[in-house]
């Protein structure tokens, strides 16, 4: 019976150490399997990373010009601001100076008309004095 024993468990035991070769070696599969799809994934990430330091390195080289071109368009506003202030002032330099024009042109009006006038009295005071000369010279009637 001890053989028989002894019999039986070294089946069970070739059995079971069929067994637990058989999940060793399908352990082992799965385990490479693993190993495989991690390194796959280690190379997806190193490129992945790598693409980013390129987008960041670009970002990074586009963060100044991307600085400068806002000051341009602060310094283009400001400028812009300026001129419109400007042109403003100038607006109501020349509406001033269309007002002053045009009260220089009637008072150049006025005096034209004053100078015509005194032209007039004195060539009138010309003919009043040679009248009164003519009065004087002349021999008063009886």
């Amino acid at each position: 019976m001890t053989q028989r024993v002894c019999s039986r468990n070294a089946a069970s035991w070739k059995k079971n150490r069929a067994m637990t070769l058989g999940e060793a070696a399908a352990a082992e599969t799965k385990r490479r399997s693993t190993q495989e799809r991690i390194e796959q994934t280690g190379h997806v990430l190193a490129g992945i990373k790598r693409e980013a330091e390129a987008e960041s390195e670009l970002s990074t080289s586009n963060a100044p010009k991307a600085a400068a071109a806002a000051e341009r368009r602060r310094s283009t506003a400001s400028d812009l601001r300026r001129l419109e202030t400007e042109r403003e002032e100038l607006n109501s330099r020349i509406v001033k100076h269309q007002l002053e024009l045009s009260e220089a042109g009637s008072r150049i009006d006025d005096l034209t008309n004053s100078i015509s006038e005194i032209d007039r009295l004195a060539a009138s005071v010309d003919e009043e004095k040679a009248r009164e000369e003519q009065q004087i010279a002349a021999p008063p009637r009886a």
